[in-house]
């Protein structure tokens, strides 16, 4: 009877080791893949931030050929008015 025990016992042990070990390696072909797709995410991530860097930099020289500077509007508007003045002087001597 002390046989049969024994057998049994290493019979349960067996099979928890089984199950157990393919349990591990599940859970390490998981970790594995997981991190394959987080180093796949990665570099996607990189190649979109160095895409979206491009574009900004793209945007900002080409902001200066769409749009007017502040200071330049100013001067701008300056000499406009500037010659305003003289075609107002000059309007005022010819009605005199």
């Amino acid at each position: 009877m002390q046989v049969d025990f024994q057998f049994f016992i290493n019979v349960i042990i067996g099979i928890f080791t089984f199950f157990g070990s393919w349990i591990l390696k599940t859970i390490w072909e998981k970790t594995n893949t997981n991190a394959n797709h987080i180093d796949e995410l990665r570099d996607h991530h990189e190649d979109d931030l160095k895409e979206t860097r491009q574009k900004i930099n793209d945007l900002a020289l080409s902001l200066p050929e769409k749009y007017v500077n502040k200071g330049d509007f100013e001067n701008l508007v300056k000499v406009v008015h500037h010659r305003f003045d003289r075609i107002e002087e000059k309007l005022d001597r010819l009605q005199k």
